[in-house]
Protein backbone atom coordinates (compact mmCIF):
# COMPACT_ATOMS: atom_id res chain seq x y z
CA UNK A 1 0.00 0.00 0.00
CA UNK A 2 1.57 3.28 -1.10
CA UNK A 3 0.95 6.73 -0.48
CA UNK A 4 2.52 10.01 -1.89
CA UNK A 5 1.19 13.30 -0.89
CA UNK A 6 3.01 16.57 -2.63
CA UNK A 7 2.04 20.22 -2.33
CA UNK A 8 4.09 22.83 -4.18
CA UNK A 9 3.47 26.80 -3.07
CA UNK A 10 4.30 29.36 -4.78
CA UNK A 11 6.29 31.92 -3.25
CA UNK A 12 3.84 34.79 -3.53
CA UNK A 13 1.22 32.41 -1.56
CA UNK A 14 3.95 31.91 0.84
CA UNK A 15 4.70 35.25 2.04
CA UNK A 16 1.07 35.95 2.27
CA UNK A 17 0.36 32.47 4.53
CA UNK A 18 -0.36 34.27 7.79
CA UNK A 19 -3.30 36.16 6.33
CA UNK A 20 -4.87 33.47 4.54
CA UNK A 21 -7.71 31.29 5.73
CA UNK A 22 -6.06 27.89 5.31
CA UNK A 23 -7.32 25.32 8.18
CA UNK A 24 -5.97 22.32 8.84
CA UNK A 25 -7.21 20.24 11.35
CA UNK A 26 -5.99 16.50 10.18
CA UNK A 27 -2.07 16.43 10.52
CA UNK A 28 -1.33 18.02 7.62
CA UNK A 29 -3.02 16.08 5.00
CA UNK A 30 -4.55 18.14 2.06
CA UNK A 31 -7.08 15.35 1.22
CA UNK A 32 -8.76 13.48 3.70
CA UNK A 33 -11.06 10.76 2.81
CA UNK A 34 -14.28 9.10 4.34
CA UNK A 35 -13.74 6.18 6.42
CA UNK A 36 -16.46 4.65 3.32
CA UNK A 37 -16.19 0.45 3.14
CA UNK A 38 -15.53 -0.63 -0.72
CA UNK A 39 -16.26 -3.57 -1.42
CA UNK A 40 -16.78 -6.99 -1.19
CA UNK A 41 -16.38 -7.80 -4.93
CA UNK A 42 -18.03 -10.60 -6.45
CA UNK A 43 -17.20 -12.92 -9.27
CA UNK A 44 -20.19 -13.07 -11.15
CA UNK A 45 -21.59 -13.32 -15.19
CA UNK A 46 -19.80 -10.65 -16.26
CA UNK A 47 -22.91 -8.24 -16.30
CA UNK A 48 -22.80 -7.11 -12.56
CA UNK A 49 -21.89 -3.21 -11.71
CA UNK A 50 -20.54 -1.71 -8.90
CA UNK A 51 -20.01 2.09 -8.14
CA UNK A 52 -17.48 3.64 -6.25
CA UNK A 53 -18.19 6.96 -4.38
CA UNK A 54 -15.78 8.63 -2.91
CA UNK A 55 -15.91 11.48 -1.11
CA UNK A 56 -12.84 13.98 0.39
CA UNK A 57 -12.37 17.05 2.15
CA UNK A 58 -9.68 19.31 0.81
CA UNK A 59 -7.46 21.49 3.17
CA UNK A 60 -5.81 23.63 1.36
CA UNK A 61 -5.18 27.26 -0.28
CA UNK A 62 -7.78 27.44 -3.20
CA UNK A 63 -6.55 26.06 -6.28
CA UNK A 64 -8.04 27.02 -9.83
CA UNK A 65 -7.91 23.94 -12.06
CA UNK A 66 -7.40 20.03 -10.36
CA UNK A 67 -9.19 16.53 -11.46
CA UNK A 68 -9.56 13.43 -9.80
CA UNK A 69 -7.89 10.17 -11.61
CA UNK A 70 -9.03 6.41 -11.35
CA UNK A 71 -6.36 3.85 -12.65
CA UNK A 72 -6.94 0.27 -12.21
CA UNK A 73 -4.09 -1.87 -12.73
CA UNK A 74 -4.73 -5.84 -14.06
CA UNK A 75 -2.44 -8.50 -12.73
CA UNK A 76 -1.77 -11.79 -14.11
CA UNK A 77 0.93 -14.45 -13.14
CA UNK A 78 3.47 -12.98 -15.73
CA UNK A 79 2.83 -9.18 -15.62
CA UNK A 80 0.65 -6.07 -14.59
CA UNK A 81 -0.99 -3.65 -17.26
CA UNK A 82 -2.80 -0.74 -16.59
CA UNK A 83 -6.33 -1.16 -18.16
CA UNK A 84 -8.66 1.66 -16.98
CA UNK A 85 -7.61 5.65 -16.98
CA UNK A 86 -10.53 7.38 -15.74
CA UNK A 87 -10.31 11.16 -14.81
CA UNK A 88 -13.37 13.62 -13.57
CA UNK A 89 -13.71 16.67 -15.38
CA UNK A 90 -11.73 19.60 -13.86
CA UNK A 91 -12.88 22.05 -11.08
CA UNK A 92 -11.77 24.18 -8.25
CA UNK A 93 -11.10 23.36 -5.12
CA UNK A 94 -11.65 25.65 -2.24
CA UNK A 95 -10.08 24.65 1.60
CA UNK A 96 -12.77 23.05 4.24
CA UNK A 97 -14.85 21.98 1.19
CA UNK A 98 -16.20 18.58 0.38
CA UNK A 99 -15.96 16.58 -2.82
CA UNK A 100 -17.65 13.38 -4.26
CA UNK A 101 -16.37 11.60 -7.57
CA UNK A 102 -17.96 8.11 -8.65
CA UNK A 103 -16.73 5.58 -10.68
CA UNK A 104 -19.07 2.86 -12.20
CA UNK A 105 -17.10 -0.76 -12.97
CA UNK A 106 -17.17 -4.52 -13.74
CA UNK A 107 -15.77 -5.97 -11.34
CA UNK A 108 -15.32 -9.19 -13.60
CA UNK A 109 -13.46 -7.11 -15.87
CA UNK A 110 -10.75 -5.87 -13.72
CA UNK A 111 -9.91 -7.85 -11.01
CA UNK A 112 -8.20 -11.37 -12.23
CA UNK A 113 -9.94 -14.43 -10.38
CA UNK A 114 -6.10 -15.40 -9.41
CA UNK A 115 -3.80 -12.40 -8.61
CA UNK A 116 -6.17 -9.33 -8.26
CA UNK A 117 -5.91 -6.12 -9.59
CA UNK A 118 -4.60 -2.96 -8.23
CA UNK A 119 -6.47 0.62 -7.86
CA UNK A 120 -4.73 3.99 -7.65
CA UNK A 121 -6.97 7.05 -6.64
CA UNK A 122 -5.28 10.59 -7.46
CA UNK A 123 -6.31 14.10 -6.36
CA UNK A 124 -4.01 15.97 -9.10
CA UNK A 125 -3.33 20.07 -8.83
CA UNK A 126 -3.43 21.02 -12.57
CA UNK A 127 -2.11 24.39 -12.24
CA UNK A 128 1.03 22.75 -11.24
CA UNK A 129 0.78 19.15 -12.71
CA UNK A 130 1.36 18.26 -9.07
CA UNK A 131 -0.35 15.25 -7.15
CA UNK A 132 -1.81 16.34 -4.16
CA UNK A 133 -2.52 12.94 -2.94
CA UNK A 134 -2.10 9.06 -4.00
CA UNK A 135 -4.13 6.25 -2.55
CA UNK A 136 -3.04 2.75 -3.78
CA UNK A 137 -5.54 -0.93 -2.46
CA UNK A 138 -5.13 -4.01 -3.45
CA UNK A 139 -8.50 -5.65 -4.27
CA UNK A 140 -9.44 -9.55 -4.64
CA UNK A 141 -12.90 -11.06 -5.06
CA UNK A 142 -14.37 -12.09 -2.34
CA UNK A 143 -16.02 -15.78 -1.96
CA UNK A 144 -19.98 -15.87 -2.24
CA UNK A 145 -19.76 -18.60 -0.30
CA UNK A 146 -18.74 -17.53 2.86
CA UNK A 147 -20.16 -20.40 5.16
CA UNK A 148 -18.35 -21.24 7.91
CA UNK A 149 -19.65 -24.90 10.17
CA UNK A 150 -18.83 -26.24 13.69
CA UNK A 151 -15.43 -27.94 12.26
CA UNK A 152 -14.61 -24.44 10.47
CA UNK A 153 -15.23 -22.43 13.57
CA UNK A 154 -13.24 -25.46 15.82
CA UNK A 155 -10.41 -25.34 13.10
CA UNK A 156 -10.20 -21.29 12.72
CA UNK A 157 -11.46 -20.28 16.47
CA UNK A 158 -11.41 -16.40 15.06
CA UNK A 159 -12.91 -15.53 11.72
CA UNK A 160 -11.84 -12.49 9.97
CA UNK A 161 -13.54 -12.49 6.66
CA UNK A 162 -13.21 -9.37 4.43
CA UNK A 163 -9.73 -9.25 3.10
CA UNK A 164 -11.03 -8.09 -0.10
CA UNK A 165 -12.47 -4.70 0.89
CA UNK A 166 -10.68 -1.43 1.59
CA UNK A 167 -11.48 2.39 2.46
CA UNK A 168 -9.09 5.57 1.66
CA UNK A 169 -9.97 7.12 5.21
CA UNK A 170 -7.51 7.45 8.51
CA UNK A 171 -8.66 3.69 9.45
CA UNK A 172 -5.88 1.63 8.83
CA UNK A 173 -8.32 -1.51 7.47
CA UNK A 174 -12.12 -2.19 8.49
CA UNK A 175 -12.13 -4.79 11.19
CA UNK A 176 -14.92 -7.54 10.95
CA UNK A 177 -13.79 -10.21 13.48
CA UNK A 178 -15.60 -13.03 15.41
CA UNK A 179 -13.86 -14.77 17.86
CA UNK A 180 -15.28 -17.94 19.42
CA UNK A 181 -12.18 -18.38 21.53
CA UNK A 182 -14.51 -18.28 24.65
CA UNK A 183 -17.67 -19.16 23.27
CA UNK A 184 -19.40 -22.87 25.11
CA UNK A 185 -20.94 -24.48 22.74
CA UNK A 186 -23.85 -26.12 24.77
CA UNK A 187 -27.03 -24.87 26.24
CA UNK A 188 -27.50 -24.29 29.61
CA UNK A 189 -28.32 -27.50 31.56
CA UNK A 190 -31.90 -27.64 33.14
CA UNK A 191 -33.92 -30.24 33.71
CA UNK A 192 -36.19 -32.13 31.16
CA UNK A 193 -38.13 -28.91 30.72
CA UNK A 194 -36.66 -26.76 28.30
CA UNK A 195 -33.48 -25.61 25.78
CA UNK A 196 -31.59 -22.01 27.32
CA UNK A 197 -29.65 -20.25 25.26
CA UNK A 198 -28.55 -17.51 26.76
CA UNK A 199 -25.29 -18.54 28.27
CA UNK A 200 -23.70 -19.00 24.25
CA UNK A 201 -22.18 -15.86 23.15
CA UNK A 202 -19.37 -14.82 20.70
CA UNK A 203 -17.17 -12.08 20.72
CA UNK A 204 -17.37 -9.28 18.21
CA UNK A 205 -14.99 -6.70 16.54
CA UNK A 206 -16.06 -4.09 13.86
CA UNK A 207 -15.83 -0.77 12.41
CA UNK A 208 -20.30 -1.07 11.69
CA UNK A 209 -22.75 -2.15 13.60
CA UNK A 210 -23.39 -6.03 13.26
CA UNK A 211 -26.24 -6.61 10.87
CA UNK A 212 -27.70 -9.72 10.06
CA UNK A 213 -30.59 -11.16 7.75
CA UNK A 214 -31.70 -14.50 9.69
CA UNK A 215 -30.91 -16.28 12.93
CA UNK A 216 -33.03 -19.25 14.07
CA UNK A 217 -32.60 -22.46 16.09
CA UNK A 218 -32.55 -25.69 13.80
CA UNK A 219 -33.58 -28.99 15.63
CA UNK A 220 -34.77 -32.30 14.57
CA UNK A 221 -38.21 -33.09 16.41
CA UNK A 222 -38.05 -36.87 16.27
CA UNK A 223 -40.58 -37.54 18.50
CA UNK A 224 -42.38 -34.53 17.63
CA UNK A 225 -41.94 -32.03 20.76
CA UNK A 226 -42.87 -29.07 18.68
CA UNK A 227 -45.96 -29.52 16.68
CA UNK A 228 -46.86 -25.79 16.57
CA UNK A 229 -43.20 -24.47 15.64
CA UNK A 230 -42.24 -23.89 11.82
CA UNK A 231 -41.53 -27.44 10.50
CA UNK A 232 -39.87 -29.24 7.45
CA UNK A 233 -38.92 -32.65 6.31
CA UNK A 234 -38.76 -33.40 10.32
CA UNK A 235 -37.09 -30.35 11.48
CA UNK A 236 -38.32 -27.53 13.68
CA UNK A 237 -37.16 -24.02 13.14
CA UNK A 238 -37.35 -21.08 16.19
CA UNK A 239 -36.55 -17.25 15.62
CA UNK A 240 -33.45 -16.14 17.16
CA UNK A 241 -32.21 -12.70 17.61
CA UNK A 242 -28.58 -11.63 18.20
CA UNK A 243 -28.48 -9.18 21.73
CA UNK A 244 -25.06 -6.87 21.53
CA UNK A 245 -23.49 -6.46 25.34
CA UNK A 246 -20.17 -4.63 24.96
CA UNK A 247 -17.68 -6.45 22.30
CA UNK A 248 -20.32 -9.84 23.07
CA UNK A 249 -23.08 -11.31 20.74
CA UNK A 250 -25.71 -13.57 22.66
CA UNK A 251 -28.65 -15.08 21.67
CA UNK A 252 -31.94 -15.04 22.41
CA UNK A 253 -35.43 -16.68 21.36
CA UNK A 254 -37.72 -14.45 20.33
CA UNK A 255 -41.36 -14.77 19.15
CA UNK A 256 -42.50 -17.65 21.38
CA UNK A 257 -45.14 -18.28 23.44
CA UNK A 258 -45.83 -21.29 26.28
CA UNK A 259 -48.81 -23.04 27.48
CA UNK A 260 -47.92 -22.99 31.36
CA UNK A 261 -50.05 -25.66 31.95
CA UNK A 262 -48.39 -27.87 29.45
CA UNK A 263 -45.41 -26.23 28.43
CA UNK A 264 -46.07 -26.73 24.64
CA UNK A 265 -44.56 -23.95 22.79
CA UNK A 266 -45.67 -21.87 19.86
CA UNK A 267 -45.12 -19.02 17.34
CA UNK A 268 -48.86 -18.03 17.67
CA UNK A 269 -49.70 -16.74 20.99
CA UNK A 270 -52.93 -18.74 21.52
CA UNK A 271 -55.30 -17.63 24.80
CA UNK A 272 -53.55 -18.65 27.88
CA UNK A 273 -50.06 -18.38 26.22
CA UNK A 274 -47.34 -16.42 27.95
CA UNK A 275 -44.04 -14.98 25.90
CA UNK A 276 -41.01 -17.35 26.49
CA UNK A 277 -37.36 -16.89 26.33
CA UNK A 278 -36.83 -20.71 26.61
CA UNK A 279 -37.89 -23.98 24.50
CA UNK A 280 -39.87 -26.04 26.51
CA UNK A 281 -40.76 -29.60 26.03
CA UNK A 282 -44.00 -30.37 26.30
CA UNK A 283 -45.12 -32.73 30.03
CA UNK A 284 -46.62 -35.06 28.53
CA UNK A 285 -43.70 -36.13 26.53
CA UNK A 286 -40.78 -35.27 29.06
CA UNK A 287 -39.78 -39.41 29.30
CA UNK A 288 -38.77 -39.12 25.72
CA UNK A 289 -36.06 -36.15 26.64
CA UNK A 290 -32.85 -37.31 25.56
CA UNK A 291 -29.47 -35.96 25.04
CA UNK A 292 -29.11 -34.39 21.47
CA UNK A 293 -27.33 -32.02 19.20
CA UNK A 294 -29.17 -29.31 17.48
CA UNK A 295 -28.11 -25.76 15.78
CA UNK A 296 -27.82 -22.06 15.41
CA UNK A 297 -27.42 -20.83 12.18
CA UNK A 298 -26.73 -17.09 11.49
CA UNK A 299 -27.56 -15.90 7.68
CA UNK A 300 -25.56 -13.14 5.95
CA UNK A 301 -24.05 -11.45 9.29
CA UNK A 302 -21.91 -8.46 8.59
CA UNK A 303 -20.18 -6.80 5.42
CA UNK A 304 -19.09 -10.30 3.71
CA UNK A 305 -22.27 -11.71 4.69
CA UNK A 306 -21.02 -14.72 6.19
CA UNK A 307 -23.11 -17.33 7.45
CA UNK A 308 -22.36 -19.34 10.75
CA UNK A 309 -23.63 -23.05 11.40
CA UNK A 310 -22.98 -23.86 15.31
CA UNK A 311 -23.82 -27.41 16.60
CA UNK A 312 -25.03 -26.83 20.27
CA UNK A 313 -24.84 -30.11 22.53
CA UNK A 314 -28.31 -30.42 25.24
CA UNK A 315 -27.84 -32.12 28.15
CA UNK A 316 -30.91 -32.76 30.05
CA UNK A 317 -30.54 -33.21 34.35
CA UNK A 318 -34.24 -34.58 34.52
CA UNK A 319 -34.13 -32.88 37.70
CA UNK A 320 -37.93 -31.46 37.47
CA UNK A 321 -38.48 -31.57 41.11
CA UNK A 322 -36.00 -32.09 43.99
CA UNK A 323 -33.36 -30.64 45.94
CA UNK A 324 -33.78 -26.55 45.77
CA UNK A 325 -30.37 -25.96 44.55
CA UNK A 326 -30.28 -28.41 41.17
CA UNK A 327 -34.18 -28.65 40.32
CA UNK A 328 -36.85 -26.03 38.55
CA UNK A 329 -39.01 -26.75 41.07
CA UNK A 330 -38.88 -27.60 45.06
CA UNK A 331 -41.30 -27.63 47.97
CA UNK A 332 -39.77 -26.15 51.04
CA UNK A 333 -41.35 -25.15 54.26
CA UNK A 334 -42.06 -27.92 57.28
CA UNK A 335 -45.73 -29.67 58.72
CA UNK A 336 -47.50 -27.75 61.19
CA UNK A 337 -48.41 -29.82 64.33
Amino acid sequence: MNFKKLLLIPSFVLLALTNTSFVNANDGDIVVYTDDIYGPFYKGDGSDRYTLKLTYTYYGNHILEARERIRIKYHTEFSSVYIVNYQTDIHDLQNGKQYTYTYEFCPTSVINERFGCTFSFEVINLNFDVTLDYEERDVFFTSKDHTYDQAYIDELVVVNPIYSIFTLGKMKAPIEEYDFTNTQFHANESSGVYIDIRNIFFEFDAYEVLTYTKCYLKFYDYYGFFPDLERSYGYVYAPIRLRHDENKVFFDFVSLYVNPDTLEVSKTRYKGYKPCYRIYFPFAKLDKVQETTFQIIIEEIGIVKSTFIMDIDYYPTNNLIGDCYNSDFCITGGVES
